[in-house]
């Protein structure tokens, strides 16, 4: 990949995700990206749900 040498580490990571989705032609159906706040993504697709998020400031959401 080619990634901006000026780019904070979040947003190179950010970069980098959406390469390796698009090479593998896996389409963004949403994101929640970027700010000063870390992020636990949960996925469990034995339950039929779609990706939930727990932000590190305790609010939660889901795609």
């Amino acid at each position: 990949a080619n990634f901006s040498g000026n780019l904070s580490i979040g947003d190179r990571n950010i970069e980098a995700v959406r390469a390796k989705l698009k090479e593998n032609k896996i389409p963004i159906k949403g994101e929640d990206v970027g700010g000063t706040k870390g992020r636990t993504v949960m996925y469990c697709p034995q339950k039929g749900f779609g990706i939930s998020i727990r932000r590190a400031d305790g609010n939660c959401s889901e795609l």
